[in-house]
């Protein structure tokens, strides 16, 4: 390894420490996956679905506009609302109502996501699961 000072640091290399100059295609890159403690069993595992394995984004458009539509609120394209999602569900919810994150109306309306999700989402799951095989949209 040769000894570099300067710009390293940026990369989070303190400057005066070692920096490794060897050729990626030289390195040896197989490291162990673990240190070779057991590993405890899995209590739980976590799956993405919406978007990822179901099909959720218009049903979720639609719950937002419903959630617009009862505070008086313009509609909102579907697609703004796709855009947006990913988005924390308050922060989303600030900017399709215009207020502040920590105001009582995203408050009251992040309650409101979450009964009308449960009441015209969730009782569909299994029709919206992408099928199996099938890539989903990028």
């Amino acid at each position: 390894m040769e000894r570099l000072v300067g710009p390293q640091e940026e990369h989070g290399n303190p400057v005066g420490q070692p920096l490794d100059t060897t050729p990626l295609a030289t390195q040896n890159l197989e490291k162990p996956a673990c240190s070779g403690a057991p590993v405890p069993p899995l209590s739980a595992v976590l799956f993405d679905l919406d978007g990822t394995l179901m099909d959720t984004p218009p049903a979720v458009a639609r719950v937002f506009r419903q959630i617009l539509a009862a505070r008086g609120h313009p509609d909102v394209s579907p697609a703004r609302v796709r855009a947006l999602v990913g988005t924390r569900l308050p922060n989303l919810l600030a900017t399709l109502l215009n207020v502040g994150v920590d105001s009582q109306e995203v408050e009251e309306a992040v309650a409101d996501y979450r009964r009308l999700y449960k009441l015209h989402v969730t009782p569909r799951a299994e029709a919206l699961l992408y099928p199996r095989g099938e890539k989903r949209p990028e």
